[in-house]
């Protein structure tokens, strides 16, 4: 039996070498587009610079210990900034700047990993902070104000 190269088949699903980007826009990834560009100014009053890292910022407060609000945000600007249809009239910052906050979130990424340099992560068993703007478990306890050795 012959097999087909169909989208749909496991395979067809699976091998990411076969993913490509048109060369040009559509109407569905234009609809995409126009969305991901008004919500663009929204996920920036969320960004905040990392001032004892060079280069370096988050999203959303960088709080969530995989990154994932740093991580999305900074993929959706890469994204958008690539776009050969972007609008900096719409999004209000220049593809280039959209590209800079994209790789300081990349970089902030890095940094706070649990592979990253000790000073930056967050540790494992301790109720003091380390210099990351927010360690999960340690933060918690200061927002709630739960019983602790760490108070505000």
């Amino acid at each position: 039996m012959a097999q087909t190269t169909n989208a749909l088949t496991r395979e067809g699903l699976t091998d990411f070498r076969t993913v490509v980007l048109p060369a040009v826009e559509n109407d569905l990834s234009r609809r995409y587009l126009q969305v991901l560009m008004r919500w663009v100014p929204v996920a920036l009053q969320t960004f905040n610079s990392w001032p004892e890292r060079p280069h370096c910022g988050h999203f959303f407060g960088g709080v969530y210990w995989y990154g994932l609000e740093t991580a999305g945000p900074s993929a959706t600007l890469a994204l958008v900034a690539s776009s050969p249809e972007f609008d900096p009239a719409m999004v209000g910052y220049s593809a280039l700047e959209l590209r800079q906050i994209a790789l300081q979130g990349l970089r902030y990424l890095c940094l706070t990993h649990d592979t990253g340099p000790a000073e930056c992560v967050c540790p494992r068993h301790s109720d003091t902070p380390a210099a990351r703007p927010a360690c999960p478990g340690v933060m918690l306890r200061w927002y709630f104000q739960l019983p602790g050795k760490v108070s505000k």
